[in-house]
């Protein structure tokens, strides 16, 4: 109770907001121009956190969860104290999780276990299939829009989900 009574108001003006694919395009470039020039003190990221955002004064990481693998976790943790600066890394481990607790009772099985090296299944045909995709459409300039609603037919009580007339026109300078 004396936390939301005192120390909460100090609080006041604090400001946190996420950085995920969720975000707008729009609302991703200001949280990271803010976040750069410290008016925005706290990005709340995916695992994976976005390109392209400029991290070197970060000098704290908070993991909600260990993550799955040692990898994983150099990887995140390894985001803060880049400039040579010293960091703050935590993870929580909460009681429901039977792989938080396993690394809450070995944690040096997490921070200091053997990072293995990625791969690559050429054999799953999602992936290529994929990847053949995103080649052809960057080839070819056509565009996808930055929404479902850009390429498909939403409208009407029940939508057709028909391909608009415009989608798939390329896009820049061979179109519109």
């Amino acid at each position: 109770m004396r936390f939301y009574r005192d120390i909460a108001a100090t609080l006041y003006g604090f400001e946190a907001r996420e950085h995920t694919a969720q975000v707008s395009n729009e609302d991703r470039r200001d949280r990271e121009e803010r976040f750069r020039n410290a008016s925005l003190p706290i990005l709340y990221c995916s695992p994976t956190m976005e390109l392209g955002v400029d991290i070197a004064q970060l000098n704290a990481v908070n993991m909600r969860n260990v993550p799955p693998t040692p990898a994983n976790y150099a990887q995140r943790s390894g985001r803060a104290g880049r400039s040579g600066q010293p960091a703050l890394v935590f993870s929580y481990c909460t009681t429901g999780s039977s792989h938080d607790q396993y690394f809450f009772k070995r944690p040096e099985q997490m921070v200091a276990g053997s990072v293995a090296q990625p791969r690559l299944d050429l054999a799953n045909e999602d992936l290529v299939r994929a990847h053949v995709h995103a080649v052809w459409l960057a080839e070819t300039g056509l565009s996808l829009g930055s929404s479902l609603s850009d390429v498909l037919d939403l409208t009407g009580e029940k939508p057709t989900l028909e391909l608009l007339p415009r989608c798939g026109q390329p896009s820049g300078p061979l179109g519109p």
